[in-house]
């Protein structure tokens, strides 16, 4: 389909190649968070996978800076968080007065 996909364990510099030898720890976070940065304010259509029965903390910090520029930019940007795991279903259905608060249940 034309589709171009990063993914960041994938696509991104790694820290024991060559682009990041000679880099202090700081340096290497900095390089790293401003690649992730970079693709996902330029991505037409970002897709983040929010499974298990807690959502990686990443991916979720990942979909707050492509929801922030689409509401900085009021909309224009579809942004998909896809969550197929039911397990954290049934714990809104075990508390539905914080599933409510959270504008999951009605």
């Amino acid at each position: 389909m034309g589709f171009r996909v990063f993914l960041p364990q994938r696509d991104g510099v790694e820290r024991g190649t060559s682009s990041y030898e000679g880099m202090t720890p700081e340096q290497r976070r900095h390089a790293m968070f401003r690649l992730d940065r970079l693709q996902i304010l330029d991505c037409g259509v970002p897709l983040f996978l929010l499974e298990g029965s807690v959502s990686d903390e990443g991916a979720c910090v990942e979909l707050g800076m492509a929801c922030c520029q689409k509401y900085l930019k009021r909309g224009g940007k579809l942004v998909i968080g896809l969550h197929t795991d039911t397990r954290a279903l049934h714990r809104l259905q075990a508390e539905p007065d914080d599933a409510r608060r959270a504008g999951l249940h009605r």
